[in-house]
């Protein structure tokens, strides 16, 4: 059976992607933003804005606290 992802997984999907890559490819923060926006309105074309800047915040914010977790545990891995 083949598994679906809903509009708002897409999105999730392309936004890392997307950051990866512009990161990757040392992509100013404006050009990862537009790939982003051009990206959601190509595949996941029932989001609104709204949706995408509040899923953008969301991913973002959950990144920072593995970023956070990972360097805490580098840093008692060290000591």
């Amino acid at each position: 059976m083949k598994t679906i992802l809903s509009e708002r997984e897409k999105f999730v999907v392309q936004f890392m992607a997307a950051s990866i890559y512009g990161i990757h490819e040392n992509a100013s923060n404006c050009a990862i933003n537009s790939a982003v926006i051009k990206f959601a309105k190509a595949r996941c074309p029932n989001l609104s804005f709204g949706d995408i800047d509040g899923l953008s915040d969301a991913i973002l914010q959950e990144a920072t606290k593995g970023a956070e977790v990972i360097r805490s545990k580098k840093t008692e891995m060290n000591n």
